[in-house]
């Protein structure tokens, strides 16, 4: 047996599909299993080596003909919410395999995992990522030094790609990014409206325009920004007013994702997470501090330099806010 899988284990792709599929059809069977026992020693050194978590995924493989995964794509299980804690049982089995019988493979693992967690589809996140981690708790027993930092540098992957850092207000009235799309090369307005928007110190400005060409000058105004004519013919203006709708926007959306992650990473045991991390780490991971500005409670843990840059931005923040 062994000699005939190794013939076949130069192919990475091979030997990974392989592995996928014996890790899950053991789950299935859930029993000792003679030809699992056989095929997995040959296979594990190879695999891990080349090892990408997607192949792991049972959401990539929903599309695909049930004889190309016959038991990673579990088609027997359903919602997919079911799948992905499956999926992760599977990483997790495969982890306390390489425990067992050697520590350095365990490692790689470990390190695959983490490095993965940063490409890996963004819906897999939750669906995956989560529950795998909440599978691998006990190495924060077994392995507590090399858990603290697999659960660091993967939960603050989850943040960075799930959260994303937060929209920060502007500093003052230049908002060139709510420019509209504008496609004639020779247009008269696109200069006009730029303008405006880059100015830092203009939150109003009248245009004067013909009356008859308000709207296709307003196109070239967000949709958000107040805008009201007077006059008439020629001698028609338009007074336009900026907006921080659009940022406001941003920022509520933002606020959902937070709260959201943070549902999913208060899901996971605290007590042992927090023996593993310490105290500080596990609070400032929970409470998302590397995806939020700062504020005066974070100011006051920076470095003095730093503590005087975040209050100069904090001082702007706060003008522009009195200005609006």
């Amino acid at each position: 047996m062994n000699g005939f899988v190794s013939r076949f284990l130069d192919d990475a792709t091979f030997a990974n599909a392989l592995l996928t599929e014996v890790l899950c059809y053991s789950k299935t069977v859930q029993k000792p299993d003679l030809v699992v026992q056989r095929l997995l020693p040959p296979i594990l050194g190879r695999a891990v080596s080349s090892l990408q978590l997607r192949q792991f995924s049972s959401r990539l493989k929903h599309q695909s003909l049930r004889e190309d995964y016959p038991f990673s794509s579990w088609p027997n299980v359903s919602p997919h919410d079911e799948k992905g804690k499956r999926d992760a049982s599977i990483v997790a089995s495969l982890y306390r395999q390489l425990a067992r019988d050697d520590l350095d493979k365990a490692g790689q693992l470990f390190e695959k995992i983490a490095s993965d967690t940063t490409s890996i589809d963004r819906d897999d996140l939750d669906r995956f990522i989560i529950p795998l981690l909440r599978e691998m708790i006990d190495i924060t027993e077994h392995q507590p030094s090399e858990a603290s930092l697999f659960y660091s540098k993967i939960i603050s992957t989850y943040i960075e790609r799930m959260v994303q850092k937060e929209p920060p207000k502007p500093q003052d009235w230049s908002l060139p990014d709510d420019a509209q799309k504008c496609y004639r090369p020779d247009c008269t307005y696109c200069p006009l409206v730029r303008q405006f928007l880059e100015d830092p110190s203009q939150e109003h400005r009248d245009f004067a325009i013909p009356q008859k060409s308000y709207y296709d000058f307003r196109a070239h105004i967000p949709h958000w920004y107040e805008a009201t004519g007077e006059g008439s013919g020629e001698a028609y203006k338009v007074k336009v007013t900026k907006s921080l709708d659009m940022w406001k926007q941003k920022h509520k959306q933002w606020r959902g994702r937070v709260d959201h992650a943070q549902s999913a990473l208060r899901s996971l045991p605290e007590t042992p997470l927090r023996q593993c991390l310490g105290d500080g780490e596990y609070r400032d991971l929970m409470d998302l501090r590397i995806v939020k500005l700062p504020t005066e409670d974070m100011i006051m843990d920076l470095p003095s330099s730093a503590q005087a840059e975040a209050g100069k931005r904090k001082r702007k923040r706060s003008d522009i806010s009195d200005a609006a």
